[in-house]
């Protein structure tokens, strides 16, 4: 019979480092889901009152991402709604201006004014 090899004594197991623990899945932020949803509605569906809410619920949306330690995603979601509401806040401050600026104007330069203080001449033309 033929010798066989012999195999090394293994005297102590090896110890591996333990694997830290699965980390849960991150999340996204419902409140940056929103400002998104609320931030595109305030473009076509509610001007003012989707601008306000993109804009409010991305601040908290934003602030809670900060507070989990990074268990709870969304910023780019909340940054963007953030984005679009405060641009429609910011058109819609801009329109009332100029509508402001037409009202106070428009007295002096109005059609009707002048078709109404032409009347008479016409009517008197008429007789």
């Amino acid at each position: 019979m033929a010798q066989e090899p012999q195999r090394p004594v293994i005297t102590e197991e090896r110890r591996y480092p333990e694997a830290p623990p699965p980390s849960p899945p991150q999340r996204t932020s419902a409140l940056a889901i929103a400002s998104l949803a609320t931030g595109i509605a305030a473009w076509f569906i509610f001007p003012f009152f989707g601008a306000i809410t993109a804009v409010i619920t991305g601040y908290f949306g934003l602030e809670e991402i900060r507070e989990s330690r990074g268990q709870v995603s969304g910023a780019p979601l909340a940054t963007a709604g953030i984005v679009l509401g405060g641009v429609q806040l910011g058109l819609i401050l801009l329109f009332g201006i100029l509508v402001a600026i037409v009202a106070s104007v428009a007295p002096r330069f109005s059609l009707a004014t002048n078709v109404v203080n032409s009347v008479p001449a016409f009517v008197v033309y008429l007789r």
